[in-house]
C-alpha cells in the first residue's frame, strides 16, 4: 500500500467525540487531513479485500469527491466515517460497471457471444437460467421460477 498517514493523537481530532466534523469552513484542509489520517488505512483494507489493486485509486479518489461534495455533508445523518465508506462503495461500485462494460464490448469486438444480456427491447438473448441438477426433471420453457412443475 502506497498510501502514507500519520497516526492522530487521541486529543487531535477535530471534531465532536461522533466524528462529525465541521466540514463547512472556507479552509477544510486540516480537517480533511485528519480525516485522511485516521480512515485511510481502514477504506484502503475495505477496498483492496473487494477490488484489489485499484483500492489505491479507489481511496484517492474517495477523498477528491468529499472534499469536492463536502457542502452535502449532513452530520446529523451520520458520521464522517459512514459518509467516507458511502462515497467508496458508491466508487467501487461504478468501477466494477465500467469494467463489466469494458469486457462486454472486448467480447463482442472480438466476435464472441453474450449470454445472459438483453435487446434493446428488454427480450433475452441469451439463456440465464441454470442447468438442473442431473436427476431433476425438467422445467419446461413456459414455467417460471418459483413455480412447481407437475412431476406425475
Amino acid at each position: 500500500m502506497r498510501i502514507s498517514t500519520e497516526e492522530v493523537p487521541a486529543g487531535d481530532s477535530g471534531s465532536d467525540a461522533d466524528g462529525r466534523p465541521d466540514l463547512t469552513g472556507p479552509h477544510p484542509g486540516g480537517v480533511f487531513g485528519r480525516l485522511f489520517g485516521r480512515h485511510a488505512r481502514p477504506l484502503h483494507r475495505y477496498l483492496a479485500r473487494r477490488i484489489g489493486d485499484v483500492a489505491d485509486d479507489l481511496v484517492t479518489e474517495t477523498f477528491l469527491v468529499a472534499l469536492q461534495t463536502r457542502e452535502r455533508y449532513d452530520p446529523a445523518r451520520g458520521t464522517a466515517r459512514s459518509w467516507l465508506y458511502g462515497i467508496a462503495t458508491n466508487l467501487l461500485r461504478r468501477h466494477v460497471r465500467q469494467e463489466v462494460r469494458g469486457l462486454r464490448a472486448a467480447t463482442r469486438a472480438a466476435g464472441g457471444t453474450e449470454t445472459g444480456t438483453t435487446t434493446a427491447a428488454g427480450s433475452p438473448t441469451g439463456s440465464t437460467r441454470r442447468p438442473e441438477p442431473a436427476g431433476w426433471p425438467a422445467r419446461s420453457p413456459t414455467s417460471t421460477p418459483g413455480t412447481a412443475t407437475p412431476c406425475c
